[in-house]
């Protein structure tokens, strides 16, 4: 989860979702996808369930990357790295992925070396390029039409959520793929209903599916 949508709320008034996006198989939407196997390490099990992704999920995502072989991957929300780590484990060997967090300031909560530390130690930290900005602001004109893959888990609220999904749009390739988290949600977590607000608009647009017992959507090009 991005690092803003942890340590920068900001309070509106909340408006239930409607979480209409049609529910669809995995192997549905990437047929064969359930011959294939995903690479993971012991930094996937997650020691707070709540901050990361689960297990089982980033299984989904690496198993996606076994069937679409991207070259290219961006990732908005790098948190401590593991689903980049993902990525980088279950694509092409000489694949690029790019992840994107805010800049660690004196007086934030988390630790100083957080982001990126699933990653920073394993074999596949040559392949990971680290950038820093907000997401809002942040140029994504040198990746526009080259990513085979795009990860959206930054802030989110609406507009940021919004934001991230038209910058994923432009930087896809036209065989291109765009994974979003947190579509679905436990009732604890209503900041999250961003997500699924925002993605409930685009699917008049954009043929959205949630993917059927995960909390993730997915977008094929």
């Amino acid at each position: 989860m991005y690092a803003a949508a942890r340590h920068r709320r900001r309070a509106r008034r909340f408006i239930e979702p409607r979480f209409s996006l049609p529910k669809r198989p995995l192997a549905e939407v990437f047929p064969g996808i359930e011959r294939l196997g995903a690479q993971l390490t012991v930094s996937h099990i997650p020691d707070r369930p709540d901050m990361v992704m689960p297990l089982a999920e980033t299984l989904v995502i690496g198993a996606i990357c076994r069937w679409l072989s991207p070259r290219r991957a961006f990732e908005i929300g790098t948190y401590r790295g593991a689903t980049a780590l993902a990525i980088a484990m279950n694509s092409p060997d000489d694949a690029a992925v790019f992840t994107l967090d805010l800049p660690w300031r004196p007086g934030d909560s988390r630790p100083a070396d957080e982001t990126g530390s699933a990653y920073r130690d394993s074999a596949e930290r040559h392949r990971i390029t680290q950038l820093y900005g907000d997401s809002t602001a942040f140029d994504f004109g040198p990746y526009e039409g080259t990513m085979d893959l795009v990860l959206v888990d930054g802030n989110h609220d609406d507009r940021f959520v919004r934001t991230d999904s038209m910058n994923a749009l432009r930087m896809l390739r036209p065989t291109g793929v765009i994974v979003w988290d947190d579509y679905l949600w436990d009732r604890k977590y209503p900041e999250c209903s961003g997500v699924t607000r925002t993605l409930d608009d685009l699917a008049d647009d954009y043929d959205i599916a949630n993917i059927a017992g995960t909390r993730l959507a997915v977008y094929r090009r």
